[in-house]
């Protein structure tokens, strides 16, 4: 179980060391939008690749953030009914999601979003706006933002084990 713990944590400080450098990407995106805005405004001068730059920005942004967002419980969840539950019943609902939900929705976007990009790659396709940019960095983030959403779910999957475990061993025992 040490290992199991041992790549918990390896798989965490990926994902927020990931989400760190994600993060400043928004003070950047904003920074770009002002730019692009003033330079239309003041100058009449318009870029295409600037404004979708902006765009791989903000799909870096939400994709690569993905795991990091799951591994801090910041994902939506109806709080309503998942409050009232027992903390064994939270692990097992966590447990199930994973393994039911993000999971096999991981396997099926990195596979089909795979081929996307590598077609894009081998293609080289590029956007078709004039002065538009490669098309295959923004598909590439697709897989990649499913891959460490997956092994993040993998990541808590192994926390919610070793917390119901836990939970269970403490839990009074029935007398026979």
């Amino acid at each position: 179980m040490n290992f199991l713990f041992k790549l918990s944590r390896s798989i965490d400080a990926m994902n927020l060391r990931i989400g760190v450098c994600v993060k400043w990407l928004v003070l950047v995106m904003a920074a770009l939008s002002a730019g692009n805005a003033l330079l239309r405004k003041l100058f009449d001068i318009g870029s295409n690749a600037l404004l979708e730059t902006q765009w791989y920005m903000f799909a870096a942004v939400f994709l690569l953030y993905a795991g990091l967002t799951l591994c801090e419980q910041g994902h939506v969840r109806v709080d309503l009914f998942y409050r009232k539950y027992s903390e064994k019943q939270k692990c097992v609902l966590d447990i199930l999601g994973a393994l039911l939900c993000i999971l096999p929705l991981s396997g099926l976007v990195i596979y089909l979003g795979f081929d996307v990009f590598w077609t894009a790659f081998a293609d080289g396709e590029m956007s078709s706006n004039s002065g538009g940019l490669l098309i295959w960095p923004a598909r590439l983030l697709v897989p990649l933002g499913f891959i460490l959403l997956a092994l993040q779910a993998a990541s808590e999957i192994i926390k919610n084990v070793a917390k119901l475990k836990t939970l269970l061993s403490a839990a009074p025992q029935a007398k026979a």
